[in-house]
């Protein structure tokens, strides 16, 4: 009985790490991924900007993919667009790009978006 007199503390202390390690984990192991360059993990605004991109490109423009970057709290989206036609409408992806970026950046203060033609 006389052991756990001295000895309680580090028990509890490493009960308490042993069930709250979890935690820290996933957070050192997200932010490693968001400063490498990584895809964004949280599903939840990966889905707002998708239901935005929908939104705004319509039947006009086919997108076949949406690749979203975070590093730190500014956002890279790249938005793979297959266009069957040979020509592609310049003025109508400005003013589509630019009223996504208005809608976006109402939620996320930096936000880039970008085309790329497949």
């Amino acid at each position: 009985m006389g052991f756990l007199l001295y000895t309680g503390d580090f028990f509890v202390t490493v009960l308490l790490v042993l069930f709250s390690i979890t935690t820290p984990v996933k957070v050192l192991k997200n932010a490693f991924i968001e400063i490498c360059g990584g895809r964004l993990i949280d599903e939840k605004i990966q889905n707002e900007f998708e239901v935005c991109l929908a939104k705004h490109l319509g039947r006009d423009i086919k997108m076949n993919e949406c690749h979203i970057y975070k590093t730190g709290m500014y956002f890279s989206i790249k938005v793979m667009i297959d266009d069957t036609s040979e020509k592609i409408n310049a003025a109508l992806l400005r003013d589509k790009k630019s009223r996504i970026l208005e809608e976006l950046q109402t939620y996320y203060e930096f936000v880039h978006l970008e085309f790329v033609y497949v």
